[in-house]
């Protein structure tokens, strides 16, 4: 934002409303509501106002007072300009003459507002009015377009079906040759590139180029959009009244950013609903398909934070294009746990065509805790959906599919049945070395097209790496245990096992509900215990720890959401079912003390198992916000 000098004339924006409000000042700006508090702040500029036009400095309008009146005012002032309803301009900087820049007065004034003097804002309109502008479509779409260009102020506007861009500084594409096709041959060129796209029943916008803007590309917008899994839609065309009202709306922008107003966000497209003509700006992350070759994933071992986190994940959010859908708590009962669900895109359509969109849930005793949660689980899920098959190999280390520059088609190799002589690189969680998972196991979305995908517990997302292969490795024990569950397993006594704050809660939560709950300890003498727990006569959760306090408190809050989940008859948040167990068996000591990962890790080993960590990182752009999304399988030892 620009500071109040003392020379310079103020000129409050002619575009600029302001009235009374209960807090004191409403403004309303080209960049958006202000709002001043303090009831002396509205009589103060309206007495202001008649010589904010352009003629007075700030040093002038405050000579003559003194003290706190001239601060307040200063004050004021330098307010307003730094929000942007006041411009400083060269003093008694007249209105340009009527037949500035051909009689563009109008475009010419707006211009006024972003550059610091008149003569620069008719440069800019001039040079403006100088470019050539290519658009590459047929019929009406392309006519409505080239009558916005001249609207705009362009001269020289051409119209073709196809052929190549040279000469053209900018370059909007409607159809005709593919839109990747159009965005290398600009690039070649060094053109601006505006696409218009149709899809889903909807006009999207996307600007790409040196002085546009960095807009996604074609592929990633169609791509993100096709994940999302979007129904049936009315269709949509550039003709007809939103055609026109899109390519007016379209060439503003291209005036805003060639003239050095502003361009859009970096990664935005805009979209416009025919219906409503209501306009909206989408951010679209990079697909990784949209590049001819697999992009590196960066990893590190820093811990995340989780505010952090939190920020750098909304940019992967959005409820047409995005990575997920916005968080949500639909109608799911708040009590006595919090519940959140997040939609998951299917990135390269592993779950099928005519698949329901996969959902994240989570859950937590706050708010806040439960759309974490949501937001880890989705992480998984979306792992777990994202395979690219030019980073999997053969048995011998080589690349699976060597020259093939398509992924879908190797992606369809795969769903025929390649992927049994297909692997995934993985790293031994005891020694480190590299070991090889055949892809089905890794991604087992690959086999389950026929039936409803759940995420496999030992799929994780963690603030770190050893957190997260920690929780893998503790749902295979988990796993392990169950499976192996005797039918005398040992019960224990929620009096003998230690209590941290959230197992408190937990404890008053089945308090109040009046359920009797029964635990049993799993596992035997393996060191990392695995607790059952059941609350009345239904609902059930396990969970393994690396001490008893954490098994008892996982298998709680499991037990609580699947008795919540029951209860109102809500099966999308259940967690995956536990079976049951005699409550008669013999009472035990909960055990004391606590392991670490490398005993886990050594234990499974003396049994026959060796966890094998396989990153699941084949996003690179969400990689770079969640690092931490494995999926521990248990191999032989």
């Amino acid at each position: 934002m620009s500071e109040a000098r003392d020379s310079g004339a103020l000129l409050l924006r002619p575009d600029v409303y302001y009235t009374r409000s209960g807090d004191g000042l409403y403004m309303l700006t080209h960049d958006g509501p202000v709002i001043f508090g303090g009831s002396s702040v509205h009589p103060l500029l309206v007495r202001l106002a008649p010589y904010l036009n352009g003629r007075h400095s700030l040093a002038e309008l405050t000579e003559n007072l003194s003290g706190e009146r001239r601060e307040m005012v200063r004050g004021l002032l330098a307010a307003l300009v730094r929000r942007g309803a006041i411009k400083q301009v060269p003093e008694r900087d007249g209105e340009p003459a009527d037949d500035a820049v051909n009689g563009r007065r109008d475009e010419v004034s707006f211009l006024g507002y972003f550059h610091d003097t008149r003569e620069r804002a008719e440069r800019a309109f001039r040079a403006y009015q100088d470019e050539r502008v290519l658009i590459v479509g047929a019929g009406g779409s392309a006519a409505a377009m080239a009558d916005a260009a001249r609207r705009s102020g362009i001269a020289s506007v051409r119209v073709v079906e196809g052929g190549p861009v040279e000469g053209a500084g900018l370059v909007v594409h409607l159809g005709g040759p593919s839109a990747a096709e159009m965005e290398r041959a600009c690039a070649e060129a060094g053109a601006d590139l505006v696409l218009g796209l149709v899809l889903d029943g909807s006009l999207w916008c996307a600007a790409t180029g040196p002085r546009v803007g960095d807009g996604p590309g074609a592929t990633s917008i169609e791509l993100r959009r096709a994940a999302r899994r979007p129904g049936p839609a009315a269709p949509a065309a550039w003709d007809g009244v939103p055609g026109r009202v899109a390519s007016a709306q379209l060439m503003h922008q291209v005036f805003r950013s060639l003239t050095g107003v502003g361009r859009p966000e970096p990664g935005t497209v805009t979209r416009l609903d025919p219906r409503t003509l209501a306009r909206r700006t989408h951010t679209v992350v990079p697909h990784p398909f949209d590049s001819t070759s697999p992009p590196p994933t960066e990893s590190g071992d820093a811990r995340l934070d989780e505010d952090d986190f939190s920020r750098r994940a909304a940019r992967l959010v959005d409820d047409h294009v995005g990575v997920f859908g916005p968080p949500t708590e639909r109608d799911f009962v708040q009590l006595p746990l919090h519940v959140c669900e997040m939609e998951v895109s299917d990135p390269v359509g592993l779950l099928g065509p005519g698949a329901r969109p996969a959902r994240a849930t989570g859950a937590g005793l706050g708010f806040a805790a439960a759309r974490l949660a949501a937001a880890l689980a989705a992480f998984s899920a979306y792992g777990s959906l994202m395979i690219d098959p030019r980073r999997l190999t053969g048995p011998d280390g080589e690349p699976a599919f060597p020259g093939e520059d398509d992924p879908f088609h190797a992606l369809a190799l795969l769903r025929d049945g390649a992927w049994r002589e297909v692997y995934v690189p993985g790293r031994a969680a005891a020694s480190g070395r590299e070991r090889f998972v055949r892809v089905a196991r890794a991604f087992p979305a690959l086999r389950s097209a026929d039936v409803p995908f759940a995420v496999p517990p030992e799929i994780v997302s963690a603030y770190s790496r050893r957190d997260a292969v920690t929780a893998g490795v503790l749902a295979c024990v988990r796993r392990l245990a169950l499976d192996a569950a005797p039918g005398d397993a040992p019960r224990v006594d929620v009096a003998d096992v230690p209590h941290d704050p959230v197992t408190s809660r937990y404890l008053t939560i089945l308090d109040a509900l009046g359920e009797d709950v029964t635990l049993h300890r799993l596992g035997g003498d393996f060191p990392a215990p695995t607790v059952h727990c059941q609350i009345g006569a239904s609902a059930r959760g396990c969970a393994s720890g690396l001490s008893m306090a954490g098994a008892l408190r996982d298998a709680l809050g499991a037990a609580i959401l699947d008795h919540q989940s029951r209860l109102h008859g809500q099966p999308d948040y259940a967690p995956p079912p536990v079976p049951p167990l005699p409550a008669d068996g013999p009472l035990r000591p909960a055990p004391a003390g606590r392991c670490d990962l490398d005993t886990v890790v050594a234990a499974l080993a003396a049994r026959g198992h060796e966890p094998v960590v396989v990153p699941l990182d084949h996003d690179p752009e969400v990689s770079a916000v969640m690092p931490y999304t494995v999926h521990v399988v248990m191999a032989d030892a």
